[in-house]
């Protein structure tokens, strides 16, 4: 299951506000330098996602929520920052509004145990560590946090005119995002999430 989580497109340019909070140390390239916190514009930022069924044979696509977030820089070099995803909010855009019963099952079935378990789990969370950049592109480390199960997670991000963006893919398997049953129904879905995730940062803080 490939999910396109337009999540990350963070974008920054300019020189930034002052911190609103104090940072978490892990979060801090070094200890000599302070990290500025730039927060994220929630409501034009959007994760999108997208998966495939096995072997290709067809496709859904939809997205998910911010519900908070903020990018960390020292001397206004992208260090860190984290991310949380209302996995409450998990919608479906590719069935279309005037077709609402198989929209509506699709929902739900992504809400239930047999995926992301929303009531118990109503949150996500990825939290960048660790960032290294050549021209516009930038290495990110971090983890990546399902399900209450936290894993190591590497990915790339692009520099735009608004911030930045970023297209990564996960194994379900490793976060339990998967049917409970047998191998065969488990694997109804390609096991592969991809996530497509667009951050923006307020227009007071370019």
């Amino acid at each position: 299951m490939k999910i396109s989580l337009l999540i990350m497109s963070f974008w920054i340019a300019g020189c930034y506000a002052k911190p609103s909070t104090n940072p978490p140390k892990s979060f801090v390239s070094s200890a000599d330098n302070v990290a500025d916190t730039v927060p994220v514009d929630l409501k034009n930022s959007i994760i999108k996602w997208k998966g495939t069924k096995m072997r290709g044979l067809g496709k859904h696509e939809g997205t998910i929520n911010l519900a908070s977030g903020f990018l960390l820089f020292s001397k206004e070099t992208l260090t860190g920052g984290s991310f949380t995803f209302d996995m409450r909010t998990i919608n479906v855009t590719d069935i279309p509004e005037h077709e609402p019963v198989p929209r509506r099952n699709l929902i739900n079935h992504l809400k239930s145990e047999e995926f992301f378990e929303v009531e118990t789990f109503p949150k996500a969370r990825l939290i960048i560590t660790a960032c290294t950049s050549i021209n516009e592109t930038f290495n990110l480390v971090g983890d990546l946090t399902i399900k209450g199960q936290t894993h190591p997670i590497s990915f790339e991000a692009n520099k735009t005119k608004y911030g930045y963006e970023s297209t990564l893919e996960i194994d379900r398997f490793t976060w339990d995002v998967a049917y409970t049953g047998s191998w065969a129904n488990r694997t109804l879905v390609d096991r592969m999430v991809e996530f497509n995730i667009q951050i923006k940062i307020p227009k007071s803080a370019l």
